[in-house]
């Protein structure tokens, strides 16, 4: 079984990039002017790339301006998040990686709010996702997907929308057709995510991605999981219809034998990228939605603060009870993710005091995201970022 061992969960990758595509122009470095449509068009990516560094660089930059929004939007304790050091006379720490040419700040108070937070967001996602490729990657296990949505129309409430979707699946979980499912096909558990998207033609646009295992004892084909899916539906349906639904999108499913790791990888990011996925014509994701606000489209950012209350106190990824310990994953909250040091390998290439001035003057023009650029650019040489800091009057 493919599990436990020395994973590395903690090394920052570009999954979440399609959050923050822009068709800026130029590149979004440094001392360089952005151009750019600020229409609905903004998040179609139109930018070509170098390379991965060159695209590392550009979503850095971009994800810690998309904070300052959501703070800006939001505050609580976004206020707060990599704002100070959570030691008394502490200091943030960059830390340059020379095994993957990447820079990151240590040290410093997050607020962990993986729905929100753009910054915090990429660390509890990237370990989320391997999380779960180590699910789907278990040689004892077969498994399938099922998306579940429902009817929806602009001026429906988000929250609303989740609620009704939320109480249906349960109802579906501890109906009598769900044990026989259980039963017949040894149903082991599941892992859910919800995927959230808004237009300003047809409003929000909720759906929940669940990934089931199943024991190996009968095999799931296509035919099986269409039987699923219709016996699911037929109770997603009737309760659905209770709460004054009347049509609804309905219940599809994935199911795949295929064990390569690309197309785990698919799948995985189903479940735990639903809030950076890329725009879809004029339907965007909740951190593209930061991204219009942060060009000047006051409903976007009234739409954010919307899924803001919307998602609170949500679970961002849902296991059923005692499957973690069956692919044993260790279990690790999301603040334990979002504080906890990217690699234990980095170099410390400069540490500055949250007391300073130097460090009041980096937050008053938001310049975390620049530091860990000019650092990575320079591959950790602590003198050429000395230079930078110099310029500031240190």
């Amino acid at each position: 079984m493919a599990a436990g061992g020395s994973r590395n969960f903690e090394t920052e990758t570009d999954i979440s990039l399609g959050a923050f595509n822009s068709n800026v122009k130029t590149q979004n470095l440094p001392n360089r002017r952005v151009t750019g449509d600020k229409k609905r068009h903004l998040l179609v990516y139109t930018t070509k790339f170098v390379d991965a560094f060159e695209k590392w660089q550009h979503f850095t930059l971009t994800k810690w301006q998309l904070q300052n929004e959501a703070r800006r939007l939001v505050g609580g304790r976004l206020n707060t998040c990599c704002a100070n050091s959570y030691q008394k006379n502490g200091s943030g720490q960059v830390y340059y990686s020379q095994a993957t040419n990447r820079t990151f700040w240590h040290g410093l108070i997050t607020c962990g709010q993986v729905w929100l937070c753009p910054v915090c967001s990429v660390k509890i996602s990237t370990r989320r996702l391997q999380e779960i490729k180590i699910a789907l990657d278990d040689d004892k296990t077969q498994w399938m997907m099922m998306t579940f949505t429902l009817e929806h129309h602009k001026g429906d409430r988000l929250e609303t929308l989740i609620d009704d979707l939320n109480s249906s699946i349960r109802k579906l979980y501890q109906s009598r057709v769900w044990k026989n499912i259980k039963k017949e096909y040894g149903l082991i558990g599941g892992i859910s995510g919800f995927e959230i998207r808004y237009s300003e033609r047809s409003g929000w646009h909720p759906h929940r991605h669940v990934i089931f295992a199943f024991e190996r004892n009968k095999e799931i084909d296509a035919q099986i999981a269409s039987d699923i899916r219709l016996q699911a539906q037929g109770v997603i349906f009737k309760e659905l219809e209770k709460r004054g639904y009347k049509t609804v999108s309905g219940v599809t499913v994935k199911e795949s034998r295929q064990r390569n790791d690309a197309y785990i990888t698919k799948i995985a990011n189903e479940i735990t990228l639903g809030q950076d996925k890329g725009s879809r014509g004029s339907s965007y994701s909740p951190f593209q939605l930061l991204e219009l606000s942060k060009q000047g489209e006051s409903w976007a950012g009234e739409a954010f603060k919307e899924y803001a209350k919307a998602t609170k106190g949500k679970q961002f990824i849902r296991w059923s009870a005692k499957l973690k310990n069956y692919f044993h994953v260790a279990e690790m909250t999301d603040k334990e993710i979002a504080d906890k040091k990217q690699d234990d390998d980095a170099r410390l290439v400069v540490s500055i005091p949250t007391d300073s001035e130097l460090w009041k003057t980096i937050r008053k023009r938001h310049l975390q995201g620049y530091l860990l650029v000019i650092a990575a650019g320079a591959k950790g040489d602590a003198k050429a970022l000395q230079v930078y800091l110099d310029s500031f009057g240190r």
